[in-house]
């Protein structure tokens, strides 16, 4: 289920890139509470892996999850920021959020440090 939102999500945000299709303000602020849910799952996992309850932590692997979980959360304030004060939330910057949690889920992922199972759930 939040895959799929997320998928439309981002789908909708490269929509409005092409010029395609139109997002209201509604979808950005779903888009948003989405992507942020998704992060607080991502970044749960991530905790999990750097906390050693998966087996000793490699520094390289919890370093590349600081940036990766950095730039996503920064993307997520933004656009929680604007939404909570009734600002525009361009195109852009919904795509460059839903983006950055998809390659942060898609790092974990690969990792073997979350399953695409356990998002789906």
């Amino acid at each position: 289920m939040i895959i799929r939102k997320k998928i439309i999500s981002l789908f909708c945000g490269l929509s409005l890139i092409l010029g395609t299709v139109s997002c209201s303000e509604i979808q950005a602020q779903k888009a948003t509470i989405t992507s942020e849910s998704l992060l607080a799952v991502l970044e749960k996992a991530a905790d999990q892996y750097k906390n050693g309850q998966f087996g000793t932590p490699n520094q390289e692997i919890v370093n590349q999850i600081i940036a990766y979980d950095d730039i996503a959360y920064n993307d997520i304030v933004t656009l929680r920021e604007k939404a909570q004060n009734n600002q525009t939330i361009s195109s852009a910057e919904t795509l460059a959020a839903t983006t950055a949690v998809t390659v942060f889920e898609n790092f974990l992922i690969s990792k073997n440090i979350l399953s695409k199972k356990d998002i789906s759930n």
